[in-house]
């Protein structure tokens, strides 16, 4: 009997240990995912990251050119006031110009 228990705790301690060996065989797979996992979120973070930057520097050149147009219209408005009123043809052509070059 005690023999017969000896090899049964034999049998159960090999089966023990062969699902130890498979759970830590398991749990290096997973941290090995894990590890994967994170290193692209973190990839995926500094491509947001330079993606808000970009955005930024759009707005900001959007604002600049923004101000550059004011600015033009508002230089244009000043020499036509100033022109005498034969050199009003040439702002005409001058005007037209300006508009191709913005457009």
């Amino acid at each position: 009997m005690a023999m017969q228990q000896n090899v049964s705790l034999k049998a159960r301690l090999e089966e023990l240990q062969g699902a130890l060996v498979t759970l830590t065989n398991s749990k290096a797979e997973l941290l090995d995912q894990l590890e994967t996992a994170n290193r692209t979120i973190s990839s995926c973070s500094n491509v947001q990251a330079e993606i808000s930057a970009r955005d930024e520097a759009v707005k900001e050149r959007d604002i600049m050119l923004t101000n550059m147009r004011n600015q033009v219209r508002y230089l244009e408005e000043e020499v036509s006031r100033r022109k005498t009123p034969d050199q009003k043809e040439d702002r005409d052509v001058d005007e037209v110009k300006v508009e191709e070059m913005l457009s």
